[in-house]
């Protein structure tokens, strides 16, 4: 017998959700490409009256894969659809593929095959842009209509509005508690009018989180396929179905137990999510729930994928190359909300892929997070913002104002160092006992001449070990340094640096940017009551 397969993968979804920088423009981004793989897929099988010719081993996050006994069916499909998502999402970039085979997993592989043989293969735009042209001013693209707020907008920007509407919130169903009675209403739209700050402070953040382990698991449904091909479009089903709702499950548990005693008295929830699909999500939240947002995210996703691994184990997708639970990697940008995410989101993927690389060079791998906080002009490069902002170099060695990667989540170990450890470090420094500048002091120093700033410091040291308020304030403050920084030594180190002839890091620049965006373990649960008393 022979199968036939398709495949349809949407490409570069963050840079197409992102590129007018506007809230609702991204909200209906994020909607519109929810409703590919859902309505408009629905739509058109249910125009070609061949629904039933056509198993999916795959239907969501922007991706297709689609099986037949029978080509034609298949290649209908494949016209229609290329038809159909360029008219429902202009501009966005996709690539496909067809194959055949003997059985469903040879077909799958080669229609794999020709996707990839595309590389990145751009289709021309509609409508054309002549130069004459009247531009969108966000975006540069061809002006298709005009709209009273942001003038002329291109198409696919008037397709991202259309779909920012009440009546297309799918991707907010399907992330709301059981029993919280969440809706449309709840999640902001507009960061001016919408969003429930506190007090005057206008910082939120933009977290990406990818989990590990999801390419492992292909691999391994691809060998329990390779033993039994005929199973291969249930195994891919399964498989997709559990990711997915590990995923949703564990942001459930983070709106819950983070986001929902943080309501106004509209109702409305300090955050909106933008992407939840796969393995992946990306998220804006207030700035000082991000973090608890992250922890409770990282936590209930290793807890829901143990439940997922032992179903898939007994479908067949095992093996001894697979952990107990997968874990995750997050990148945090923390900013004013009058910044463009269309870059911030370039700095949350890549301190996301950092985060990523420590946690799996951990034994066991763990979940991680790097965070940023901008207060210059936006960088996509991480390893820009390190050698720039965050760096100081004096004969020859690199002082670093951060630790880089934190380990979150229940599976955090030794190797690096906790989160949990640095928000205590945090609280230390924000005793009334402890000099309110004295970390910014040293950075700064740092940065101008280090022996001054060790002078700075070894007095600092003198003075809180005589005064009986500050002496037990000093010992906390060693205490959570040496869980940060194992080879700091309160009474020999010069500096409060981990040891180094060519680069030497501190946590201090990291508790500064936590106590800037007001981000501490404590407020995680806080009601409307004592928020509005701290505001008030």
């Amino acid at each position: 017998m022979t199968w036939n397969a398709w495949l349809f993968e949407a490409k570069s979804i963050q840079g197409y959700l992102f590129s007018s920088g506007r809230l609702r423009d991204i909200v209906g981004g994020s909607e519109l490409v929810e409703s590919l793989t859902g309505e408009l897929l629905d739509d058109v099988l249910e125009a070609m009256q061949e629904r039933e010719a056509i198993t999916f081993s795959r239907r969501a996050g922007g991706a297709i894969y689609a099986l037949s006994e029978e080509p034609g069916p298949l290649r209908r499909l494949a016209d229609l659809w290329a038809l159909a998502v360029q008219q429902h999402a202009p501009g966005l970039r996709f690539e496909t593929g067809s194959g055949t085979g003997q059985t469903p997993l040879e077909a799958f592989d080669a229609a794999r095959n020709e996707m990839q043989g595309q590389g990145g293969r751009l289709r021309p735009e509609r409508p054309a842009t002549p130069p004459v042209a009247t531009r969108s001013r966000r975006t540069g693209g061809a002006a298709v209509a005009w709209d009273n707020k942001d003038g002329p907008v291109d198409a696919a920007t008037r397709a991202r509005k259309r779909h920012a509407d009440a009546s297309r919130a799918g991707l907010v169903n399907r992330i709301g508690p059981a029993g919280a009675d969440l809706g449309w209403r709840n999640w902001p739209l507009d960061l001016e009018k919408d969003f429930p700050f506190r007090g005057e402070d206008r910082t939120v953040a933009l977290l990406h989180a990818d989990g590990n382990g999801f390419g492992q698991l292909l691999r391994n449904a691809r060998r329990a396929a390779d033993r039994d091909p005929e199973r291969f479009p249930d195994l891919f089903t399964q498989l997709s179905a559990a990711i997915s709702r590990t995923t949703e499950s564990a942001v459930q548990t983070a709106v819950a137990e983070v986001l929902l005693s943080e309501q106004d008295e509209r109702g409305m929830l300090p955050a909106r999510p933008i992407v939840v699909g796969g393995d992946d999500i990306t998220f804006l939240v207030r700035a000082d729930l991000a973090l608890p947002f992250l922890q409770r995210f990282a936590s209930a996703f290793e807890a829901a994928s143990r439940d997922a691994l032992a179903d898939l184990a007994q479908a067949g997708i095992t093996g001894k190359d697979l952990p107990e639970a997968l874990t995750v990697g997050a990148g945090c940008v923390f900013m004013r909300a009058s910044q463009p995410f269309s870059m911030a989101h370039e700095l949350a993927e890549d301190l996301t892929d950092h985060a990523k690389r420590d946690g799996k060079a951990a034994d066991p791998v763990v979940s991680t997070v790097a965070f940023h906080r901008v207060t210059t002009a936006l960088a996509g490069d991480y390893d820009a913002v390190l050698a720039r902002e965050l760096t100081d170099t004096w004969e020859g060695v690199r002082y670093r104002q951060t630790l880089g990667a934190y380990a979150i989540g229940p599976a955090a170990g030794r190797e690096l160092p906790k989160l949990e450890d640095l928000m205590g470090l945090q609280e230390v420094m924000e005793r009334p006992a402890m000099a309110g500048g004295a970390a910014r002091e040293l950075l700064t120093l740092i940065g101008m001449d280090p022996s001054q700033a060790a002078i700075r410091y070894r007095r600092w040291r003198q003075v809180a070990r005589r005064d009986p308020e500050q002496r037990p304030v000093l010992d906390d403050f060693d205490s959570y340094m040496k869980r940060l920084v194992p080879d700091f030594e309160p009474d020999s180190s010069e500096l409060p640096f981990g040891s180094g002839t060519e680069e030497r890091k501190t946590p201090l620049g990291d508790v500064l940017a936590l106590k800037a965006v007001g981000s501490r373990r404590g407020r995680v649960g806080q009601g409307q009551h004592e928020r509005r008393e701290e505001t008030a």
